[in-house]
């Protein structure tokens, strides 16, 4: 049986996308009958405030770092180390990090840990990273996994061992439910964050000047943390991490992202999968899952009047957002398979 070990540059004591999709390679290999741990580091450079000490050992006392917020396969071992060093880190066949420093520390462990690979899920140069990032790209004795065609031209610019392998989509748990010609089309969702990428605020304000033009608008966030003050609270609904993402997309009929930089972005295309027309920014890390009034509308980035008008255009045009919820569905679903992509990555072991 293969070890595969898997390093995080923190514990996930709360969901994100990148870890989210950490897991689920974890849990696919797991069941097709790998040896699988998973290590997150507490002390990672530049990913904690604080003393990093106590953090440390508060997560491995409290045993904060087991993710209650995903369904982890009960085979899969889970350790907080404080320094990803040989002496922590299991002999194995494989070693996955994910994030810049993460496999900067790797590339520095012995052969034992096993082949070294680095899963790249976006452009990390935010916070004057940049250089420390494009170190991260050069490391000769580590391949490099990129889930978008946006990221594969950024590392084959600095390595030529870059290996394209999307996503996949647990189609189990984001489908259709809610048939899409029944929802209602004043309906909209959209992950809220405070990360300034999402730009989140863009959306907000296209839906308080749609609010006063259609009084029975009404929209539902969800997100990792409390309710912030700056989502109106007498008619956006707010999930503060919710059990089912799934059912907030299916009581939706639109789906709004206005980021202006992602890897490739996780939310619209689970938004697709489970039936929302999607409406988002016409940047790089979208573009690959996205036909531009077919299966999606796409508007520029910052551009407030260009959310309003396609919002618009498909609360008063049903037979286009049905038309294109249903395209963007079976495109999602035909072209991002969990079992393809952990073909690619067991080609690569």
């Amino acid at each position: 049986m293969k070890k595969i070990n898997f390093t995080l540059p923190f514990p996930p004591d709360h969901p994100g996308g990148g870890t989210k999709m950490v897991f689920e390679n974890a849990n696919y290999l797991a069941k097709k009958g790998y040896d699988v741990a998973i290590y997150s580091n507490s002390l990672t450079k530049g990913m904690h405030k604080g003393n990093k000490w106590v953090k440390y050992f508060k997560n491995r006392l409290s045993k904060k770092y087991i993710p209650k917020w995903f369904d982890l396969d009960k085979s899969i071992q889970h350790f907080t180390v404080p320094e990803f060093k040989d002496r922590f880190i299991r002999d194995a066949d494989v070693i996955i990090s994910t994030w810049h420093q993460t496999a900067i520390d790797c590339s520095k462990l012995s052969d034992k840990k096993g082949k070294k690979i680095n899963y790249v899920q976006d452009y990390e140069i935010w916070d004057n990273r940049e250089e420390t990032v494009h170190q991260s790209y050069q490391l000769n004795n580590v391949e490099f996994v990129v889930i978008s065609k946006y990221l594969e031209k950024i590392l084959t610019k600095f390595s030529s061992n870059v290996h394209f392998i999307p996503y996949g989509i647990d189609t189990f748990n984001f489908q259709i439910k809610t048939p899409i010609n029944e929802r209602n089309p004043y309906s909209i969702s959209m992950l809220y964050s405070e990360e300034a990428r999402k730009n989140v605020h863009v959306a907000i304000e296209a839906l308080k000047i749609l609010k006063k033009e259609f009084p029975q608008l009404e929209a539902h966030f969800f997100g990792v943390k409390e309710r912030s003050e700056k989502i109106p609270q007498d008619w956006i609904n707010y999930y503060q991490q919710p059990k089912s993402v799934s059912d907030i997309y299916n009581n939706s009929a639109i789906f709004l992202q206005a980021s202006y930089q992602e890897g490739l972005s996780l939310n619209p295309m689970e938004a697709k999968a489970s039936g929302c027309a999607s409406i988002y920014t016409n940047i790089d890390g979208h573009i690959d899952h996205s036909k531009d009034n077919e299966n999606c509308l796409l508007v520029p980035i910052n551009d407030v009047q260009a959310f309003v008008n396609k919002i618009r255009l498909l609360i008063n045009d049903q037979a286009l957002r049905i038309n294109i919820a249903q395209k963007g569905h079976d495109h999602i679903v035909s072209n991002y398979s969990w079992e393809k992509s952990i073909n690619k990555l067991e080609t690569l072991f």
